[in-house]
């Protein structure tokens, strides 16, 4: 069974035989889950819809699927899923219970919108960088929760990306402050599928975390600025 696969039947809700390593993680709806019983689980309460419609991107240690308005990263070891994303529509998971630590990005001392070290992302062309800084551009400057109240502040971290060919995934964490007088802050994620080899970059499909965005405006830490 490939990897593509075994996440297609993870997303319908299905088990797939020896697919997941034992410490696979899975982060999404605004949650986290470990191990396989409790990543079945998840899917099996949330199954995916459309998947007989679904673009791929995949590299020998990673797969990206977009199906409509959402989309799921893996990360692959030995041919098996070892961590996934899950990022789209839906209504935020119930958290386990934690403490809540705050993060503040300008502690980085970075001035730059996003980092990227080509040593980091070995999968990915040469001639794709400047594309996925592209994106990584769009997503500082123009993403907004809620195109009403955009976030006071919004600085996107790529995790993974990838291509085969000219097509192209990048995978971000987005660290959002919001605008409220008591601000909330947390990491949500983007998802983005592109093309590249021509002089500009064609117009990405990009997927919002948005379930994750609704879980960081309810998350139980704020900010008391004014």
């Amino acid at each position: 069974m490939t990897p593509i696969d075994a996440l297609k039947m993870l997303l319908r809700g299905q088990r797939p035989k020896d697919a997941l390593l034992p410490p696979c993680r899975l982060e999404g709806l605004g949650t986290e889950a470990y191990g396989e019983e409790a990543i079945v689980n998840h899917f099996r309460q949330v199954p995916f819809e459309g998947l007989e419609a679904v673009a791929s991107v995949t590299s020998p240690a990673n797969v990206a699927l977009f199906v409509g308005d959402a989309a799921v990263f893996a990360d692959i070891f030995d041919n098996r899923i070892l961590r996934i994303w899950r990022l789209g529509p839906g209504l935020p998971c119930a958290a386990e219970p934690r403490i809540g630590v705050p993060f503040d990005t300008d502690l980085f001392q970075s001035r730059r919108d996003i980092a990227l070290r080509r040593e980091d992302h070995p999968q990915l062309d040469p001639n794709a960088f400047e594309p996925v800084q592209e994106i990584g551009y769009r997503l500082a400057h123009e993403w907004s929760a809620d195109d009403s109240h955009p976030p006071w502040r919004s600085r996107p971290f790529l995790l993974r990306a990838f291509s085969n060919g000219n097509s192209g995934a990048a995978l971000f964490a987005l660290y959002q402050l919001g605008s409220g007088q008591q601000r909330s802050v947390g990491f949500s994620f983007a998802a983005a599928r592109f093309n590249f080899g021509s002089a500009s970059l064609a117009n990405p499909q990009i997927v919002r975390d948005l379930a994750g965005e609704k879980a960081v405006e309810q998350a139980a830490w704020r900010t008391g600025f004014t």
